[in-house]
């Protein structure tokens, strides 16, 4: 995933200042900051707005928005396609049509020269953006659907720093859920969930470790050595998640931290900090050692966030309303919604920054809207 992007995910209440967290890729809803008074709504300018309609797939949804590296690309996804959004010309200039599932998770590489997806297929698409066509897919696991009708869905896509690798965080579901619902896990299953690399170049597998639950999330530590996993089950009692690493040098798991919070995001803030998302708070991590830097409890609800670059300030998606908050402080600086998309759509379902935070485009039910956020990063 875009380190600037979530979607359908939780956030936090507040981080110590002294600590550099940086852009946190957070988890399921949006925070509640109960200490002060909230702010008035005002109407950001749309620089551009994407109809869902105007494809003949009414009711359908903007599941995952990623920038590419240059700012010149923003890649979204509809249902079982991809589209991609030239910003200059303002429109859409290639559609993907080629995915068996719906599009869970999208990625650039650091280079922007491939865009990874992740759909309900179990199926990691690297697509050459320089051409039409798939250039590799991957199996996310080798057996997608098993004889009780679970199936595997990809959750999560990220690419290591140096671009030479690409992550899949994955799950296996009952046949009526997904990754994006949490109750579509059946925790009877004894496939639970893995997280696969794979070498970008040659499409082998370089590292496989199993889960117990679904794999909602992926992350690379900023060095490239590290990548780090989480697998939860739906927020139910007695039920630990696990946290896990992958040594990409040595090519083995490393020891892992357990946690009784239900967690489903994560993300690196330094070489050796790890920001973890759960139900009810947000976790520092010291890697080295294992132990909690600093909790923060949390109240949640709504469906994204997305942190500016320099990770000052954050996004929060609450129905119809996009939410403005001191990533330090908690306090709310602005409402941001738009009257003519409200009255239309289902509301905001994931949020990204442009690599300059200059834009913040907003994938709701029905429309893609890219705002000026200038302000936001003042």
């Amino acid at each position: 995933m875009n380190q600037f992007t979530t979607c359908r995910y939780h956030a936090l209440c507040e981080l110590n200042h002294h600590i550099d967290v940086g852009p946190l890729l957070l988890a399921v809803g949006t925070v509640f900051f109960l200490s002060h008074e909230p702010a008035a709504a005002e109407q950001p300018k749309t620089l551009a707005t994407y109809t869902v309609g105007a494809t003949n797939m009414q009711g359908a949804s903007i599941d995952a928005v990623a920038f590419s590296p240059d700012g010149k690309y923003l890649a979204f996804s509809v249902e079982g396609q991809v589209k991609i959004w030239n910003v200059a010309l303002k429109e859409v200039g290639r559609t993907f049509v080629d995915h068996k599932g719906r599009t869970q998770s999208l990625a650039f590489s650091p280079d922007g020269k491939t865009l990874a997806s992740g759909d309900t297929s179990g199926t990691v698409t690297l697509r050459d953006m320089r051409g039409r066509n798939a250039r590799i897919t991957l199996a996310a696991n080798d057996g997608n659907v098993d004889k009780e009708g679970q199936r595997w869905e990809v959750a999560s896509v990220a690419f290591s720093p140096d671009g030479k690798t690409v992550a899949a965080g994955s799950g296996c579901w009952s046949g009526g859920g997904s990754a994006g619902g949490v109750l579509g896990f059946n925790p009877r299953s004894t496939h639970g969930g893995e997280a696969r690399l794979w070498d970008v170049t040659t499409g082998k597998v370089v590292g496989t470790v199993r889960h117990k639950y679904p794999v909602w999330s992926v992350a690379f530590a900023p060095n490239g050595k590290t990548v780090a996993f989480v697998g939860s089950l739906a927020p139910l009692p007695m039920e630990d998640t696990e946290i896990k690493f992958w040594d990409l040098t040595d090519k083995r798991e490393q020891s892992s931290i357990t946690t009784k919070e239900y967690t489903r995001y994560l993300t690196f803030s330094a070489e050796k900090t790890l920001a973890s998302v759960g139900e009810k708070s947000v976790t520092l991590w010291d890697v080295g050692t294992k132990k909690a830097i600093k909790t923060v409890e949390i109240f949640t609800a709504g469906m994204a966030i997305a942190f500016t670059p320099n990770g000052k300030t954050l996004v929060l998606g609450s129905g119809l309303t996009v939410v403005v908050l001191d990533a330090l402080t908690g306090k709310e600086k602005a409402k941001l919604s738009d009257p003519a998309i409200a009255k239309k759509s289902t509301g905001v379902q994931c949020l990204a920054f442009s690599p300059d935070g200059k834009m913040l485009a907003v994938g709701t039910g029905g429309y893609l809207l890219i705002w000026d956020s200038t302000k936001i990063m003042q």
